[in-house]
């Protein structure tokens, strides 16, 4: 045979070859993700190239070239504005014991890092399309958003839904829109998903990769203290490996059933992204309010901005309830 053919030959069966492997990876993905409930267990965040990845991350490295540093100074709190999005018929409503039950989760998956999280608000809404299709960047998820989002350079706005499409939740990268204000940050969950799967999303929210990002290879997840995994984890198994090390399966952003921790370069990594992405809701200080002035009226909610010693910015209080104190 010519050698030329014979080349382009093997060519040929070696592309068939990976494109075989490549798909049968992706379809193991979908049976592996299947949880009890016919249901994979899928996050749907936004999907990322690995240049794209080094693309944020080169850009990161410039702000720290260009003089500014990360300083970290005690317990970020974050208030939470729960959205509770029901169908027409008042169907998939979440009892306000289980939305301060997703507070308390939330505390105790993100204890061993800076962040801390509080009870703002809670709205509840009817409205089937919002409920039913608020997918990733969908025009319904933008106009939900749009009516509803409660100060987002300061708040971690909280949705549920009843969308069957939507298997856990997904989260917005503090990357994803230059405004900090942009009513597009937050995190949807179905209802029937609070808990580790709240962490999970919320997690993303404040800037951290799922640890099977870009599998084996590198960048991986870009935190050095969670091995590469090739896919994500199914139910709890005694252990898993897929890259040549055990995988990290009880990290709070595979997909296991047994979740319980992030790791201290996840952590680090949190403060990172939120102070270069997000600095609003990291920098500032959170104090509830009730105050007779002298002028007779009175001043209350909750501050959110700068402490100059004696006053904060009048423009960025709250009015309103407030259910738990920040401080």
């Amino acid at each position: 045979m010519n050698a030329n053919i014979f080349k382009c030959l093997n060519t040929k069966v070696e592309y068939l070859l990976k494109s075989f492997i490549i798909i049968t990876l992706i379809l193991a993905q979908i049976v592996l993700t299947e949880n009890i409930f016919g249901q994979s267990e899928v996050c749907t965040v936004r999907d990322y190239s690995p240049e794209e990845m080094l693309r944020l991350t080169d850009e990161f490295n410039q702000w720290l070239q260009q003089g500014n540093k990360v300083t970290t100074s005690g317990t970020v709190r974050i208030p939470v504005a729960f959205h509770i999005i029901r169908r027409n018929d008042g169907s998939g409503d979440v009892t306000d014991g289980q939305i301060n039950g997703q507070i308390t989760v939330l505390n105790s998956g993100f204890a061993n890092t800076n962040f801390r999280f509080a009870l703002h608000s809670i709205e509840r809404v009817n409205n089937t399309t919002w409920s039913t299709q608020a997918i990733s960047n969908s025009q319904v998820e933008a106009e939900m958003k749009e009516a509803l989002t409660i100060d987002p350079s300061h708040t971690l706005n909280f949705y549920t839904s009843t969308n069957e499409g939507l298997t856990t939740g997904f989260a917005r990268f503090p990357w994803e829109f230059s405004d900090e204000g942009s009513y597009m940050h937050g995190v949807i969950v179905k209802y029937t998903k609070l808990g580790t799967t709240g962490i999970h999303e919320v997690g993303h929210y404040v800037g951290l990769w799922h640890t099977f990002e870009n599998g084996c290879y590198e960048p991986g997840d870009e935190v050095s203290d969670t091995p590469f995994e090739a896919l994500g984890t199914v139910g709890c198994p005694t252990s898993k490996e897929s890259c040549g090390s055990e995988d990290p399966i009880h990290n709070f952003m595979d997909y296991s059933t047994c979740r319980d921790h992030f790791t201290t370069g996840q952590s680090d990594r949190m403060d990172l992204m939120m102070e270069y992405h997000r600095p609003s809701i990291y920098y500032p200080v959170n104090v509830i309010v009730d105050q007779q002035r002298e002028d007779g009226s009175r001043l209350s909610g909750t501050y959110i901005g700068y402490w100059n010693g004696s006053s904060f910015d009048d423009n960025q209080i709250y009015s309103g309830t407030i259910t738990l104190p920040f401080l």
